[in-house]
């Protein structure tokens, strides 16, 4: 399947959209699971950490989902390269941390995240290569 930067756009779009709301930003705005806003103190800072991190995460995919064009050529593809590994690592640690903890290892969060870190870095190298090949020499 061939890739374009409006379908990368909207891979980017779609992952921010979804770890903005699987990152627990919704579960203490809206107090869903009995958290609200007053027992955020109770939560334990592992977590308001996560959450902080998630959500920054989230919103460098929606960042990138708007500016991502910019972003191809092999001279500029620099930043989105860095915040996916940088996204993938915060993963790991995650998982690992789950591991600490006794939560186990989550081995599928693990598969899953690997697997779009990969897709979307292939695909935004070769974009940003077959940018070079058709820019027109000066």
């Amino acid at each position: 399947m061939k890739e374009s930067s409006t379908s990368l756009r909207w891979f980017f779009g779609v992952i921010g959209i979804w770890y903005l709301f699987s990152a627990g930003f919704v579960t203490i705005l809206f107090g869903n699971f009995g958290l609200g806003l007053s027992s955020l103190a109770a939560i334990s800072g592992f977590y308001v950490v996560n959450l902080v991190v998630q959500t920054v995460f989230a919103l460098a995919d929606i960042y990138f989902a708007f500016a991502l064009p910019r972003y191809l050529h092999p001279s500029k593809s620099g930043p989105v390269k860095i915040f996916l590994i940088a996204q993938f690592v915060w993963v790991l640690l995650g998982v690992a941390w789950n591991y600490l903890v006794g939560g186990g290892p989550d081995i599928v969060s693990l598969i899953v995240s690997a697997l779009l870190t990969w897709y979307l870095f292939h695909n935004i190298n070769k974009l940003s290569s077959a940018a070079l090949v058709s820019t027109p020499q000066q």
